[in-house]
């Protein structure tokens, strides 16, 4: 209870984010014991290797000291087993003899179809800068991997497949490097590349592979959720964290934060659930720099990722961690900028687990009391919610009508220089006309009446008769 009251800090400096391999430079990471994820196998096969070695002398040691009863209940025991999952097997054939489906179930390809195309979508203006070729190639290969995991993705234990995706990106790499079709592609390029086909991987597997059954993941989520919805009481003055709760633009801030760290549970793929992790991060910095009027140190940033995380509450937060430190390439993980925010998140999920009285400067009575719910604190963010969302509301009316207002203006101005090209335009239109007239005046002549020969007229009975010819 002492442990716990004591609690963790909310601050870290950067030589605590480093592996706990003194000779690795890389970041570590909560999730993998502190380890980055190549000393981490390293350790693993060490702890893999050693236990072996001892379940082999462990079964050498019980074979000798093994007396012929037992040798015998054990071989009968085995056989009873045996036979029992074979009364238990027939059953089952039987059924499945009975009631054939008539359809092969669709694959994991087929049902994530429409994200696929949205994928390739995204990605189709990159393609036509390179080569389309490319793109085919890549598409090609990633469905051989999908269909060879997918087979044996229920057969595998999460390590196993962890191993296995890992590999096939290690294999993306190589034939990068080997194939004539990669090789007029940059570093960027083949970086962009190798980020499409494990979008495109895990998008189709990612039924299978977020929070397996065979883990503890959906467990973890809900404890963790649990925890965060017990420590809803904790606002920035207990974390030190230099937020300006009132503030309308840091307001808005951390409501883009809180936005993007949710939509990190959307994501199908690993890279893409980083990236969401990423745009908070960035999203909190700018916060700092708002709220201290200048740039954002790395020792405040961690106090306000928690601070985010706990007014978020992001769900399966656990489940989310684990999939992106399973699945993500893990060279995204040990450097860079993504590696950071993201050992900074499981830093601050950490916290959060251990926090303590100690950890938000509070004595451990009145902190039991919060815990406990006996005892409900006023919140300065929740209170800024209450009475400031009306006015969130309004600021952005406010915001829709200015850009009605200066749409409008800029429609009034349209219209009216419109009304004077067209206004110009009929007088261009007439001057032209009145010089035309003038140069060739219309002259209206007097309508010629037509004469019929043959047709009756009363004048006609005055006239002398015709003149008979004499001969």
């Amino acid at each position: 209870m002492q442990s716990a009251a004591r609690g963790p800090s909310p601050r870290v400096s950067e030589a605590e984010l480093k592996c706990k391999n003194d000779e690795c430079e890389f970041y570590g990471n909560a999730q993998w014991g502190g380890y980055c994820s190549k000393c981490r196998k390293i350790v693993a096969s060490r702890a893999a290797k050693s236990e072996s070695r001892l379940r082999h002398q462990h079964d050498s040691f019980s074979g000798h000291d093994r007396s012929g009863a037992s040798y015998s209940s054990s071989g009968f025991s085995r056989f009873e087993e045996k036979r029992r999952q074979q009364t238990e097997k027939k059953p089952k054939m039987n059924v499945f003899k009975k009631s054939p489906s008539p359809k092969e179930p669709a694959s994991c390809i087929t049902l994530a179809a429409s994200e696929l195309e949205q994928l390739k979508q995204e990605n189709a203006s990159f393609f036509r800068t390179i080569d389309q070729q490319v793109e085919k190639d890549i598409a090609a290969t990633c469905r051989s991997h999908v269909d060879k995991i997918a087979a044996v993705a229920e057969l595998k234990s999460v390590d196993e497949l962890e191993k296995q995706i890992q590999q096939v990106y290690k294999l993306l790499v190589n034939k990068m490097d080997a194939f004539k079709i990669y090789s007029r592609l940059s570093a960027e390029e083949k970086d962009q590349c190798l980020i499409y086909a494990e979008n495109y991987i895990m998008t189709c597997l990612y039924t299978s592979l977020f929070c397996p059954p065979t883990t503890e993941d959906e467990n973890k989520d809900l404890i963790i959720q649990n925890r965060i919805r017990q420590l809803s009481w904790v606002n920035a003055e207990h974390l030190e964290c230099k937020i300006s709760e009132t503030e309308p633009e840091v307001r808005e801030l951390v409501y883009s934060a809180i936005t993007e760290i949710l939509s990190m549970d959307s994501a199908r793929a690993p890279n893409e659930k980083l990236s969401c992790v990423v745009r908070c991060c960035g999203a909190i910095f700018r916060l700092l720099q708002v709220a201290q009027g200048g740039p954002a140190s790395a020792d405040d940033f961690l106090p306000a990722l928690i601070f985010v995380t706990l007014k978020a509450n992001p769900p399966r937060l656990k489940s989310n961690i684990n999939y992106i430190s399973r699945f993500c390439n893990e060279n995204r993980l040990v450097s860079g900028e993504a590696a950071y925010y993201f050992t900074n998140l499981c830093g601050a999920v950490s916290f959060i687990e251990g926090i303590g009285a100690k950890s938000v400067n509070l004595p451990n009575d009145e902190f039991d009391q919060y815990m406990s719910g006996k005892v409900v604190p006023v919140s300065t963010w929740d209170s800024a919610l209450l009475m400031c969302e009306s006015m969130r509301v309004i600021n952005e009316q406010l915001t829709t009508l200015e850009d009605l207002e200066k749409r409008n203006g800029n429609t009034l101005s349209t219209a009216s220089l419109l009304h004077q090209e067209i206004l110009a335009f009929q007088d261009d239109i007439c001057s032209k006309l009145d010089a035309l007239v003038e140069q060739a005046p219309l002259i209206l002549r007097p309508i010629k009446e037509p004469t019929e020969l043959d047709s009756e007229n009363p004048l006609t009975e005055s006239l002398p008769p015709p003149i008979v010819p004499q001969v």
